[in-house]
């Protein structure tokens, strides 16, 4: 009977093992896949008694659900800080040309107003530095509004510093993308967001920013397309990355045969696909690079 029971024990602490080791597993495996999905709309997803985000900086925590100037300001709220929503009013203001609800939230033991419009959509954390994402269809001189997605951190300085992307379709789906800087000396972190639109084919964007923690800079945008006609494909390739190279930014453009660019084999009575293909190394000397990247990036081939 003891061995009995000495043999359950140790088969208990086995299991215990092997499941701690399986959970490591996968959170090993959900780590390298950071990513949130997201949709350009000015209509906010709020709910009671849930934590956002302050997108805004030195916003005024107000009394009442107004700009009035005899509504007392208890307070001058950081970006970054969190807030849980109490109410949300039926009141709006209008912020950037678009009118925002009022929301009633709790910060720091105190109760007061802020508007929605500041709001962050989503904050992510990569290699312990924060960052908050905020969408919407802004108005704009040229055209009726400018779907956009903005992104905001702070520098070794500790002020504020953004950058944001235009996008040409209302209510577009993205996912935002992060990850540590990919073995590119001197950069804090890699973020990225991806669009893709099926309209007579399949087109995707993929806009890519660097954090070196002084600046925040974006590449230009690399699209992809793929119809009948054939396709291209634009991508970056980092250090750190499979096939990566160190001190080097890879660019790879890919295109694949359009119909005329199709040739015919009698002998083996097959369509031959012609493809095209340019890799091209640009040395990593610092920010300043991300100019020579683009120029490839833009260039005809």
């Amino acid at each position: 009977m003891g061995g009995k029971n000495i043999n359950y024990k140790k088969m208990k602490k086995i299991l215990i093992v092997l499941i701690i080791f399986c959970v490591n597993i996968v959170i090993a495996q959900e780590d390298k896949n950071f990513h949130i999905r997201g949709v350009v709309s000015n209509e906010k997803n709020l709910k009671e008694d849930s934590f956002v985000y302050l997108f805004g900086n030195n916003v005024k925590l107000r009394e009442e659900p107004n700009t009035e100037a005899s509504n007392k300001i208890l307070d001058t709220l950081p970006m970054g800080a969190k807030l849980e929503i109490v109410d949300i009013s039926t009141e709006s203001f209008t912020y950037n040309g678009v009118a925002y609800p009022w929301v009633l939230v709790e910060y720091d033991y105190q109760v007061g107003y802020v508007c929605s419009g500041l709001i962050a959509d989503h904050k992510v954390t990569s290699n312990g530095k924060d960052y908050f994402v905020f969408s919407g269809n802004f108005p704009n001189e040229k055209e009726p509004y400018t779907p956009k997605v903005k992104v905001r951190t702070k520098n070794s300085k500790d002020e504020v510093i953004e950058n944001e992307i235009d996008l040409q379709i209302e209510n577009v789906e993205y996912t935002f993308t992060w990850s540590n800087g990919s073995g590119i000396n001197g950069v804090e972190n890699i973020l990225s967001i991806d669009t893709s639109v099926e309209a007579c084919g399949y087109s995707s964007s993929s806009y890519i920013f660097l954090d070196d923690s002084n600046s925040f800079i974006k590449f230009k945008p690399l699209e992809s397309y793929a119809g009948v006609g054939g396709g291209e494909d634009i991508d970056l390739i980092f250090p750190g990355d499979e096939n990566g190279l160190k001190d080097y930014i890879i660019v790879s453009k890919n295109r694949n045969a359009i119909e005329e660019e199709l040739s015919y084999d009698p002998e083996n009575e097959v369509l031959i696909e012609n493809t095209k293909d340019l890799k091209v190394k640009i040395p990593w000397r610092g920010i300043s690079s991300v100019k020579d990247v683009n120029k490839v990036i833009e260039a005809e081939f």
